[in-house]
C-alpha cells in the first residue's frame, strides 16, 4: 500500500525543513550558552593521572594522549558550579581505565591553573584479539 499526499505532502516537507532549521539553531544556542563553543577552547583526549577536591576547588592532573602531547601531567581546575559532576567523571575514568575528552583553553590562565570547561568519559578502546597461528596438520602428524 502506497500513501500519497496530494496537498498535505508539500506542507509536511516545509514543516520538516523548518523544524530541522529550528533544531539546529536551538542546538547551537544551547552549546553557546553552556560555554561549549569558546573561541580559544580546544579538545584533548587525556588520561587522568590524579583527581580530587582541594581546599577551595577541585583539581585534576591530565596527560594528553596525542602522538605529540600538548601537556604531560598538567594540573587543571574544575569550575565550582560543575565540580562534583566533573570530579565524578574523572574518578570514573581512573577507576575504569578509560580516557576522557576535555575542552580547555590553554592560553587563558586567570589563576594558577587553566579551567576545564567540559569533560566527557570516552568509551574504552577494545584491545585487538591475538590468535597465534597453529599448524594443526603438524600437531596431528606427531
Amino acid at each position: 500500500m502506497i500513501l500519497e499526499f496530494k496537498n498535505g505532502g508539500h506542507k509536511m516537507r516545509n514543516f520538516f525543513k523548518v523544524s530541522l532549521t529550528r533544531i539546529l539553531l536551538a542546538g547551537f544556542l544551547v552549546l553557546l550558552l553552556q560555554g561549549q563553543v569558546l573561541a580559544g577552547a580546544e579538545q584533548f583526549t587525556c588520561r587522568v593521572n590524579l583527581a580530587g577536591p582541594a581546599e577551595d576547588y577541585s583539581l585534576v592532573t591530565l596527560t594528553d594522549m596525542d602522538e605529540t602531547p600538548a601537556f604531560v601531567s598538567r594540573q587543571f581546575i574544575l569550575p565550582t558550579d560543575k565540580s562534583r559532576e566533573m570530579l565524578a567523571v574523572a574518578l570514573m575514568a581512573i577507576g575504569t581505565g578509560n580516557r576522557v575528552v576535555v575542552a580547555v583553553d590553554l592560553e587563558d590562565e586567570a589563576g594558577d591553573y587553566p579551567e576545564i570547561s567540559s569533560i566527557f568519559l570516552q568509551e574504552r578502546q577494545a584491545l585487538p584479539i591475538f590468535f597465534p597461528s597453529i599448524d594443526i596438520d603438524n600437531i596431528i602428524a606427531q
